[in-house]
């Protein structure tokens, strides 16, 4: 495959590593780096995930892909973390401090006003023994009143049926897929 450039800087892409809704993920010849390749009508879900994790890393939350370079449809972000197995996304290898790490970026990021809308085993990662949540595309900050159906976007039954209710992005939503 042709290399992509992606702010000025050339990256070869080595491996699909996974693909969702929005985008495809790829492994590039920088073994600590991927390049996720959104496609065409969600942009601005790059856009937004860039933004929402340089807020994140700023506000300290624990845990989190750094942002290396984004333009268009192309975010490169670090670490180059490892999926969890699907042994590991239905318990039998999950651990205790694994869970407790995903509690702790939840906490900090809720602390700050934020709520991650896509807490679920696709988009947990590990990189040297931690876990990292991945996918911030769809976060919101809890007071902002632009968002009228802030729920569109979640995927369908990781979002608890009362908070369709509320018109405001609300922890509870993490909590309830964090423990699904």
């Amino acid at each position: 495959a042709a290399p992509v450039t992606v702010a000025g800087v050339s990256y070869q892409l080595t491996c699909l590593l996974g693909s969702g809704g929005s985008c495809s993920v790829y492994g590039v010849a920088d073994e600590e780096l991927v390049l996720k390749e959104f496609k065409e009508d969600a942009s601005e879900k790059c856009w937004a995930e860039a933004i929402n994790l340089g807020t994140m890393k700023r506000a300290g939350v624990p845990n989190i892909p750094r942002v290396v370079g984004q333009e268009g449809k192309y975010l490169v972000m670090a670490p180059r973390a490892k999926h969890f197995s699907k042994d590991e996304r239905k318990g039998r290898i999950f651990k205790r401090e694994h869970a407790e790490q995903l509690h702790n970026i939840l906490k900090v990021t809720h602390q700050i006003g934020w709520v991650h809308r896509d807490v679920r085993p696709c988009n947990f990662f590990i990189h040297n023994g931690k876990v990292l949540l991945g996918d911030w595309a769809d976060a919101k900050f809890v007071d902002d009143k632009r968002w009228k159906d802030w729920h569109e976007g979640c995927p369908k039954g990781w979002t608890p049926p009362f908070v369709y209710s509320l018109y405001t992005p609300h922890p509870a939503q993490d909590w309830y897929s964090f423990v699904k």
